[in-house]
């Protein structure tokens, strides 16, 4: 985002959000608020106004973790996914991936999911967070965590 500081306060002046990024995963479980009609009011040509926009999250913390196949291989089998789904919390987005041959899931580009869990504190976000990315493996390499 870009701003620029002037004497009434702050005007975004150029403002990128790609909801494929961690930077968003991490975010937008905690939205309480209905994404969409926020998106469309936006897109009207009158444009929102933040003072008036009642933007509401949950009441939780979050942790996101960037899963990638080492030297950014494609091709690669992914699994675990749902068993990773299944810890408290976490969910799985995906980025680059595809389905090989309709029957198996593999990475498709460098950044391949995000492991995201909501929780009561920072530190249950990061445990859970780190015990489902454990769950996940990229075949026949190693899953290699890249951020926090």
């Amino acid at each position: 985002m870009d701003i620029l500081l002037t004497e009434n306060g702050a005007i975004a002046l150029d403002f990128k959000a790609t909801l494929s990024d961690p930077e968003a995963q991490v975010i937008l479980p905690r939205l309480k608020s209905d994404l969409f009609s926020l998106l469309q009011k936006a897109s009207q040509p009158e444009g929102i106004d933040v003072q008036d926009c009642k933007i509401r999250f949950f009441d939780f913390c979050s942790h996101c973790k960037t899963v990638s196949a080492n030297n950014f291989s494609t091709g690669l089998q992914i699994e675990g996914i749902q068993q990773a789904e299944q810890t408290e919390g976490v969910k799985v987005f995906q980025c680059n991936t595809q389905m090989e041959k309709g029957i198996k899931l593999v990475a498709s580009g460098p950044k391949v999911l995000s492991v995201t869990c909501l929780a009561p504190s920072p530190e249950k976000a990061k445990l859970r967070t780190e015990e489902g990315a454990a769950l996940i493996k990229l075949l026949p390499e190693n899953v290699n965590l890249i951020a926090n």
